[in-house]
């Protein structure tokens, strides 16, 4: 820590989950965001799965009355570790839209990285006509500005058209999957986005607030998490693990994150915002409210769209992810819950600490990459 209005934050050579919650904690410690935040992220070559997402939602409130300022090791290209690392992580794409000054070994590099990240980029030729400009690269997919129209989220229909031909690049092999869990996985990536389109922006969040949220899609030949944030994924591996036949090639796992950071589960469905300065107890409850079927802010607020009968889409999430035996974390606020069908449980189960506020809400989904010649 410096002076009074500034957080200064060194990450080392490593960004993991444990660092970045404590950066998520530290600068929740200034409820107005008015400090400068110096990240120094120069000597940083590693960052673990989920940290740059938590990292980078924790960067938005500053943009306004504070300010961010980052250094970072030499992009070069903005290929190999930095891809690798900075933009599959989403941490690149946050620096770009928040910080006013990124700084590689004493030379200012902010336009240039802001360039970048403006306009999605593929080394592939599009897939499809319907597939909307994506950032595609060998395991990697993602999908900006879930927002801003770029994929259809009104109707699963053409959601279908525009992301079924971008499976083959992080090895969801769809002719592995029945009929009825195929459906299941696309529902529950169609639901998680346009939770995001729905809810992200409204009040009691200003309408204008300019957020970053986006889909994301990785392939890991293994998939590992660190015990010093939840050991309940690694007890998923473990299940999932333990009842794999030998003569099976399952092809890895997929990292499903949806994410924005905007005005969180607790807020939107409480219609205010003091209520992540009151009790962790009261937030858990106003977000398990809100996770459960029949609940849906819309019929209050009036501001987003009413299609059929709302309040059923993390039940159609948990049911897809019962379907698929996949694993679901969501950090949101200062709460954090985990859906895991392979352990019996059929609802959210609330990590018991309370976390450092993390604006928005990402939904992190790990499952199989060929799911049905697995479980089935």
């Amino acid at each position: 820590m410096g002076k009074a209005n500034e957080i200064e934050l060194n990450f080392g050579r490593r960004l993991s989950v444990k660092s970045a919650e404590e950066a998520i904690r530290c600068l929740a410690t200034d409820s107005d965001a008015t400090s400068d935040v110096k990240l120094n992220l120069s000597q940083c070559r590693y960052i673990d799965i989920g940290a740059g997402w938590r990292l980078g939602c924790a960067l938005r409130r500053f943009k306004s009355a504070g300010s961010i300022e980052a250094l970072v090791p030499p992009p070069g290209d903005f290929d190999k570790r930095w891809f690798l690392d900075f933009t599959r992580s989403g941490l690149g794409f946050a620096l770009a839209r928040y910080a006013i000054s990124l700084t590689e070994q004493g030379e200012n590099i902010t336009d240039r990285m802001r360039r970048y990240y403006q306009m999605p980029r593929s080394k592939y030729a599009s897939p499809s006509p319907m597939t909307p400009r994506t950032w595609l690269a060998e395991n990697f997919v993602l999908i900006p500005d879930l927002g801003n129209g770029l994929i259809p989220l009104d109707n699963i229909t053409p959601f279908r058209l525009a992301i079924g031909p971008l499976f083959d690049f992080v090895r969801i092999d769809q002719q592995a999957y029945n009929r009825v869990d195929l459906a299941a996985l696309f529902r529950l990536i169609f639901e998680a986005s346009q939770n995001v389109w729905d809810h992200a922006d409204r009040p009691p969040l200003p309408r204008s607030t300019r957020l970053l949220s986006y889909l994301s899609l990785r392939h890991y030949r293994k998939a590992t998490v660190p015990h010093e944030v939840t050991s309940h994924f690694e007890c998923f591996l473990n299940r999932y693990r333990n009842q794999l036949p030998n003569d099976v090639d399952t092809k890895g796992m997929v990292e499903i994150v949806v994410i924005d950071d905007g005005v969180g589960i607790a807020a939107r469905h409480a219609r205010r915002f003091d209520i992540y300065q009151g009790s962790i107890e009261e937030e858990q409850l106003v977000v398990s409210d809100a996770l459960a079927d029949g609940s849906s802010i819309k019929l209050k607020s009036q501001d987003a769209t009413v299609r059929g009968q709302p309040g059923f889409g993390y039940a159609q999430i948990r049911d897809s992810l019962e379907h698929l035996s996949a694993f679901c974390l969501v950090r949101t606020g200062r709460c954090m819950a985990y859906f895991d069908p392979t352990a019996g449980n059929h609802d959210f189960q609330f990590v018991s600490e309370s976390l450092g506020y993390m604006p928005g809400t990402a939904l992190q989904i790990v499952l199989p990459a060929r799911i049905a010649r697995v479980w089935n």
